[in-house]
């Protein structure tokens, strides 16, 4: 094993649920013979079948935040000592990521077993005197390691066997059932990898460490979760569960190495003992039904192909007796002589001939071949349309490819969704099956076919596999929820908003959900987006609302729905058609009911009341990801254009700014940039974005730090952790004219406190030239204090924050960015949300005293709140604090300077 020396920050990952296993368990030394026996039957369903290519974790090496020689054996594993060069057998290794065997699919979440009648001990049993099970070795006729390794927050189970010789039962505490090991997990225990607290060998991924162990150098590391630490009482720190101590823990990253790609199992259940009941039943015999052990599961070898079938991997299924059936009659006879076409492949794997699919492989045939005349289809392809999971199974252990795509871009796991072959897509995603590629047709991915099939198990299963975006779009824009809208699959519809797709983002057209339901003509899934607050009102393009689709279609449920939530029939789409214009003939029902609803406005229509007015579909005119409309319900203001819309400062003027890519410090990170190794994350004191992308709750921001995002002079991944100002505006935001203050910027959705908003975009400007503007309306300081001074001028340049009015209760922060340059005079301005933000609410924030005592004279603050400082009836009596304080500030300067000159 080797160490290589990584500071990793403390965080936790997804734990498996513990459960008691209901058998008493003695301490050490009072030995329960029945007890024992219970646990370690409990433990031994886990049985598993060794097969000729599985790497087991103890023969891989690993690496940790602590230094250790890479050439010592397993059994000093984790010694501290120098570190070198990372060896395993003396051959080169390299780092076990998800890209190398896709190995995080293959892990399984698995029930820890352990007594909770037994108290939490600080006194493990790593090292103690384990116990002899000659009566259990004897009842069982083959064991295999009952060990449990975590890795990267999941449980994977040991498969190698226990040694015939070797009948000692060992466990790391009092509390966890006695469990037999393998000689490499045992050594392991006596080196202290195993946590008292769960009974879950320290593997792979994020742990604690005792300091005590690390201080004493002829001691192992003691190994335990952060959350198996002993709670030492009200006032004193926690505790070792290994040796009790409570010096501060440290935290260590351990990771995988290994030479070759790991194989996991897919299914380790545990088999719990039914608690026994008293029930009434019909006469039965005497005869005893005994709970017996599951029987192993067939396999075959092909040593000349290197190909191993097994049917331990497979669901159940009707089909897996058949083939189970299949390989013992293969091991015992010669394979068929019979001679296969392969053309005879595409029509059994559509067909589900298991058998000859199986004899073709055995054959040679190429399993991989693309029929032609099949719209470039593969035989996996076809079983996976047609559902056959059997040949699903053995086509992926004989080496098909997974990911192959067909002809029209399907991927097998494409046509399976598409298929609503559920068992299929499980069993695909598990092997590693890549379910968000976007390169199928029209781009796009298992969701959106899931969604447009209707079958909302299917979209469950792929949202729980924690691959695909809810909101993904295809080439069109259209996201799943547009998919479901159209084909009318209200099921989908209501629950993936209930998983928070977003109805409300527009497609490449500018349509949202609501255009497209009003297109299918199904009220149920209408009415949803309506209540979700969908604008009824919305534009596209074109200038089509969602009443003008509806009266093209002659859907006239839909438009009686969107006429009762306040749709207008005033409004013009590019052709300059009204609604009414838009119905096919006059004889429609639609016609009927828009124009029976037209006659009752106009006469009960106040003119008093202004009407809410569209006056710019997207004032971004395309160059945001979502459109920013502009509406106006307060007068006849038209949109104000009066600058250009920019998504970047900007220079009129030369100015030095110091770009080079060379002068940018960069990382190397292969994680998503989130432990403190990482160079730009420790700029910036750590990594201040969470997995949502939003700021973390511990953010000052009351004083925000600088954050260093990662550049493009990064070799991280472009979807890491620590971008995501670079992104650009993500919200749906909307420009509106307010009764006091012009114009506006509210959001027509919730906002998370911690959410990026938008960026302060402008000219940028030298001090000594801004105050030479007359309009200084627009200025934003940069506040860099060493040497020459510059802001940024919104007043001709710049974006929706322009309009981003003051607030003296402000719901967004400004926090200085470097993204593309880490030159300290020029940051960008960035607003996040300091506090949770409500659909319609307007954003704002502190413009700061100092604007106000030059702006008061013109105009005072009108936010309405009851802690404001710069309305009418406040602003002299601020004003007067402001003097005094300056005044104050004035002699407390003077007196200090004739101090310092008398000194």
């Amino acid at each position: 094993m080797s160490l290589e020396g990584s500071s990793v920050s403390e965080k936790e990952n997804s734990q498996p649920e513990l459960i008691s296993d209901g058998s008493m368990i003695a301490p050490d030394g009072e030995h329960n013979s029945y007890s024992i026996a219970s646990s370690v039957k409990n433990r031994q369903r886990f049985k598993r079948r060794v097969m000729e290519d599985h790497v087991d974790v103890d023969e891989v090496s690993m690496c940790s935040s602590s230094s250790i020689s890479p050439d010592m054996t397993s059994a000093n594993a984790l010694v501290p000592k120098k570190p070198k060069k990372a060896t395993c057998n003396g051959n080169a290794v390299t780092p076990l990521t998800q890209t190398d065997g896709n190995a995080n699919c293959g892990y399984v979440r698995v029930d820890v077993v352990y007594d909770t009648r037994f108290p939490v001990c600080n006194k493990c049993t790593c090292r103690s005197k384990p116990l002899d099970a000659v009566a259990i070795r004897a009842a069982e006729s083959r064991s295999y390691c009952q060990a449990l390794d975590s890795i990267q927050g999941r449980i994977v189970g040991c498969v190698r066997p226990v040694m015939s010789g070797n009948s000692a039962l060992v466990r790391p505490s009092v509390r966890i059932p006695y469990a037999a090991m393998c000689d490499g997990h045992l050594r392991r225990l006596r080196l202290h990898h195993c946590c008292p607290g769960c009974g879950v060998f320290c593997t792979q991924g994020d742990f604690v460490q005792c300091s005590t162990s690390v201080r004493l150098e002829a001691t192992s590391p003691h190994l335990f979760h952060r959350r198996c630490q002993v709670d030492g009482g009200s006032g004193t720190s926690p505790l070792c569960p290994h040796c009790g101590s409570d010096a501060p823990f440290e935290p260590i990253h351990l990771e995988l190495k290994t030479p070759r790609p790991p194989t996991f199992y897919l299914m380790q259940h545990l088999a719990l003992p039914s608690r026994r009941t008293a029930r009434m039943t019909s006469h039965r015999s005497d005869d005893t039904i005994e709970d017996k052990e599951p029987e192993d599961c067939e396999s075959l070898v092909l040593e000349d192909a290197g190909i191993t079938f097994s049917t331990d991997m497979l669901p159940l299924c009707p089909s897996k007796r058949e083939l189970e059936l299949m390989l013992r009659k293969l091991k015992a006879e010669k394979p068929s002589s019979t001679k296969y076409n392969i053309r005879t492949l595409y029509t059994a794997a559509k067909t589900g001939d298991l058998e000859t699919v199986l004899n073709m492989i055995i054959s040679g045939h190429n399993i991989n071949h693309v029929f032609e005349e099949h719209h470039g289809t593969t035989a996996l392809h076809q079983a996976a349309t047609f559902g056959h999971l059997a040949i699903v199974y053995i086509l992926f252990q004989a080496g098909a490819f997974i990911d192959e795509r067909d002809g029209q871009l399907y991927t097998p796991v494409m046509r399976a969704v598409d298929s609503k072959s559920l068992a299929v897509v499980n069993f695909l995603i598990k092997v590693g099956a890549d379910v968000r590629d976007k390169r199928g047709e029209d781009g796009m991915t298992c969701l959106h076919l899931a969604a447009r099939c209707g079958s909302r198990e299917m979209c469950d299963l792929l949202l729980n596999s924690e691959a695909i975006p809810i909101n993904v779009q295809d080439d069109g824009g259209w996201t799943p929820l547009v998919w479901a809208s159209e084909h009318g699959k209200a099921d989908v519809v209501k629950f993936l908003l209930s998983r928070g797709a977003d109805p409300n983002l527009k497609d490449g057209e500018e349509n949202i959900c609501l255009h497209w339901s009003a297109f299918s003509g199904n009220v149920d899934i209408s009415a949803l987006y309506l209540e979700k607050g969908s604008d009824v009102n919305a534009v596209n393009e074109h200038g089509d609302t969602p009443l003008h689709v509806a009266a093209r279609q002659d859907n006239h449920e839909v438009a009686m729905l969107l006429l009762d939530h306040g749709a207008r029939l005033d409004i013009l789409n590019k052709r300059k058609d009204t609604p009414i214009a838009c119905c096919k003939d006059e004889k429609s029902l639609s016609w009927l009911v828009l124009n029976v609803n037209l006659d009752l406005r106009k006469t009960i229509q106040s003119h008093e009341i202004p009407h809410k007015r569209t006056v710019h579909r997207d004032i971004s005119r395309g160059k945001e990801l979502n459109p920013i409309d502009c509406v106006n319900e307060v007068d006849d203001e038209p949109a104000p254009i009066n600058f250009l819309y920019l998504l970047e400062n900007c220079e009129t003027v030369p100015i030095s700014i110091d770009r080079t890519i060379t002068s940018l410090q960069s990382c190397k990170c292969e994680d998503l940039c989130t432990s403190p190794s990482c160079l730009c994350s420790s700029i910036s004191y750590r990594c201040w974005y969470g997995k949502e992308g939003r700021l973390v709750p511990e953010f000052n921001m009351m004083d925000p730090p600088m954050l260093f995002e990662c550049s493009r002079a990064c070799l991280c991944w472009s979807n890491c952790q620590n971008r995501v100002v670079q992104n650009g505006i993500t919200c749906h935001l909307q420009l509106f004219r307010t009764a006091g203050k012009g114009w506006g910027v509210r959001t027509l959705q919730s906002i998370p406190r911690g959410t990026f908003v938008c960026e302060y975009i402008g000219e940028i400007l030298s001090d000594s030239e801004a105050d030479q503007r007359e309009d200084d309306s627009y200025l934003f300081d940069l506040e860099n204090r060493d040497g020459e001074t510059f802001c940024l001028d919104a007043r001709y340049y710049g974006n929706v924050s322009r309009f981003v009015n003051h607030l003296c209760e402000p719901n967004l922060v400004p926090v200085r960015v470097f993204v593309d340059h880490q030159d300290l005079s020029f940051p960008r301005m960035a607003f996040f949300c300091s506090r949770d933000v409500e659909p319609y609410e307007e954003l704002g924030f502190d413009y700061g005293e100092k604007f106000w005592m030059i702006k008061y004279k013109m105009f005072t603050c009108e936010c309405g709140s009851e802690k404001c400082k710069y309305s009418k009836d406040k602003i002299q009596e601020t004003l007067i604090n402001y003097n005094k304080r300056q005044k104050e500030d004035q002699q407390g300067s003077g007196s200090y300077s004739q101090a310092f000159v008398a000194s």
